[in-house]
């Protein structure tokens, strides 16, 4: 979906100065040899002649686009362009001669995946919120109580730092996420207040949390439908295009997504647990902490230290594992105790306008009202590298 949204309805001024090229796309949760060497079986076959071939590459989950990169040198893939976190651990970006790779990180080309929300719903969440809170009828479990839940946590995976286990051992910060829920619960349970909502498959080391799943609306969903089909894993999504516009993409038609999904399921609570994998300093942003905000919630977050250059600090809490939890999960009880502290804390708008231009706008609603300013800068790299020719 990306490369169809970041190609549409190029302006005169987008086009390559003749010739065509062709270009492909590929995403996934890995971009691993296998998934490239089908895509390279794909593009033989469909590839225009002796027409110049570039491929424009999402890195989901990588920690550094290098090691994308490295990947590439299995296979005949000559030139790319690389969407997604810093070159490496001292580079943010990288452009030589066959290659770019520009720090876009999946909070953002997440967005190509979302079915309900765009990038300009960041700037006003509570509409985002009172959009998405009609997709769930109700839930079963422990109940919510009176108006939002208090604080919700979904994860798939418990455990935490995968990409650099090492250093947590050492450090003593292994399972933070774990951990913090735990600690969460525990005060909450001491205030007398409702305790947190787990609402995945995990519920910290102690299972402290209520259970609670959700009863979709019907009304609000495609009737074709029934209930929502989740995007399927994007192995192999390989979009072919010429820059004449003929563009050919794979996968069906989605009512949401399962990025969707989860923002549609935190926009009835107050506060989530959105801890990335791993702490890092390489600009590796995913969809947690974007799924809470365009649910309207304050995100408890932890993971990248450039965090702030994407997002406004003021709309989430930071968590430092090992460092403030305790004052982290005080200030969580505190506002969710006091309404009015609450409300204080509550951004409306989660980035600036400045935020919404270097990050965001590949995407097509943002174009109208801020430009297409990354658009253009990722369009004239694949422009530069299908100048080179074969």
């Amino acid at each position: 979906m990306l490369g169809h949204l970041l190609l549409q309805d190029l302006p005169d001024d987008l086009l390559p100065e003749g010739g065509d090229c062709d270009i492909f796309v590929l995403t996934g949760w890995v971009v691993s040899i296998p998934t490239l060497k089908v895509a390279e079986e794909k593009l033989r076959r469909r590839s225009s002649g002796n027409n110049s071939r570039v491929w424009l590459l999402i890195n989901q989950e990588y920690p550094t686009n290098d090691l994308v990169r490295s990947k590439l040198k299995h296979i005949y893939v000559d030139k790319a362009v690389i969407l997604g976190n810093w070159w490496n651990d001292t580079t943010q970006e990288l452009v030589a001669e066959d290659l770019a790779s520009l720090w876009v990180p999946f909070a953002s080309t997440v967005f190509a995946d979302r079915k309900l929300s765009t990038p300009l719903d960041l700037l006003d969440r509570r509409r985002s919120a009172g959009r998405l809170q009609k997709y769930i009828r109700t839930w079963k479990g422990a109940g919510l109580g009176e108006g939002q839940g208090t604080i919700a946590y979904q994860q798939r995976s418990c455990a935490t730092n995968k990409h650099r286990d090492a250093e947590a051992n050492r450090s003593g910060w292994r399972n933070y996420r774990e951990r913090f829920w735990d600690r969460v619960n525990e005060l909450l349970a001491k205030q007398g207040g409702h305790g947190g909502y787990a609402i995945g498959q995990c519920n910290g080391e102690k299972h402290l949390g209520q259970l609670l799943t959700p009863v979709y609306n019907k009304a609000s969903l495609d009737a074709r439908r029934g209930m929502p089909e989740f995007l399927e894993r994007v192995f192999g999504n390989i979009s072919v295009g010429l820059w004449k516009g003929k563009m050919t993409f794979s996968g069906a038609e989605f009512t949401f997504t399962k990025y969707d999904e989860s923002a549609v399921k935190y926009s009835h609570f107050r506060f989530v647990v959105s801890l990335e994998n791993t702490l890092n300093s390489v600009g590796y942003i995913t969809e947690k902490v974007m799924d809470s905000l365009l649910a309207g919630a304050i995100p408890v977050y932890a993971g990248c230290d450039q965090a702030p250059d994407v997002i406004d600090p003021r709309s989430y809490l930071l968590l430092k594992p090992g460092q403030n939890d305790q004052e982290v999960a005080e200030r969580v009880v505190h506002a969710l105790m006091d309404p009015a502290e609450y409300d204080r804390m509550m951004m409306e708008s989660a980035i600036s306008e400045a935020q919404l231009r270097r990050f965001f706008s590949w995407h097509p609603a943002v174009w109208p009202a801020y430009g297409d300013g990354l658009r253009r800068r990722i369009v004239a790299e694949l422009q530069r590298l299908c100048r080179q020719g074969r």
